[in-house]
């Protein structure tokens, strides 16, 4: 007879000999995979709802690559001209082509006196603020001991955009499309800095003008015939400032030439 003890160590052994066993035959049925559901989908209705599917996924794909590139690619600049008629209701004897052609030679004017740094002449086409960067501008490259060139300046064309007046103050906005060639020198050593000569590119500028008319007598305020130049109440010699002047430049685009 077996003893209570050993009874026990005997059921205790018949127990882990059923639990390795049923561990055993269970293991593989986990392993062993079932693809039989598959075997409907590479044929029949199955095989065509995958193609679809697949063809779909590459529309998609291809779609939202080309907006991508949409997005990225940088936006080409454009405008409205102003009419000529809207023109013609603000500056009788101007036309868009004289206007054009009095902004790009003041730009030019510009340019030339930035060139040679002569703050002195540069007054004459500036405005006030305008004045006042250009000459920080200018000071700043003689602390650097450099100059800015700018030459072969030409004007491929040009338009108006705006045009309004206010109690004889005139505001302009036209666009310059010019062609020049932007670089550096050292003043000690004449040396080009940075990039140095480029080939000239095509750039296109926003320019606003300001002019202010004097319609008023300085001295006894009187309107002014605007074909005199005496006041007709006091008779006085009246010095008339018509002259356009620059008040910003805008960068829109720059690119190479074709």
């Amino acid at each position: 007879m077996y003893s209570l003890i050993g009874l026990i160590n005997i059921l205790a052994k018949d127990a882990q000999t059923e639990a390795f066993e049923k561990a055993t035959q269970v293991g593989p049925s986990f392993t062993k995979l079932d693809f039989s559901f598959l075997d409907g989908l590479f044929s029949g209705p199955g095989l065509l709802l995958l193609i679809l599917v697949f063809v779909v996924l590459i529309v998609v794909v291809s779609y939202l690559g080309k907006q991508n590139k949409q997005m990225m690619k940088p936006k080409e600049y454009s405008y409205t001209p102003l009419k000529d008629e809207d023109i013609k209701k603000v500056l009788p004897n101007e036309t868009r082509e004289s206007l054009v052609k009095n902004a790009f030679d003041i730009y030019y004017k510009l340019e030339d006196c930035y060139n040679n740094q002569n703050e002195k002449e540069l007054r004459n086409y500036t405005s006030n603020s305008m004045y006042n960067m250009y000459i920080m501008k200018l000071e700043e490259m003689k602390v650097k001991h450099q100059r800015n060139i700018v030459e072969q300046i030409e004007l491929i064309k040009g338009d108006v955009l705006s045009l309004n007046e206010a109690n004889g103050f005139y505001d302009l906005v036209v666009v310059l499309d010019i062609k020049a060639r932007d670089y550096i020198i050292n003043t000690n050593t004449n040396e080009l800095v940075g990039v140095g000569i480029t080939n000239p590119l095509e750039y296109i500028y926003e320019v606003t003008l300001l002019k202010e008319e004097t319609i008023k007598c300085p001295k006894c305020d009187a309107d002014l015939d605007p074909n005199s130049d005496v006041c007709p109440n006091c008779h006085v010699q009246v010095i008339k400032n018509e002259k356009w002047v620059i008040s910003k430049i805008e960068l829109k685009d720059k690119k190479q030439l074709n």
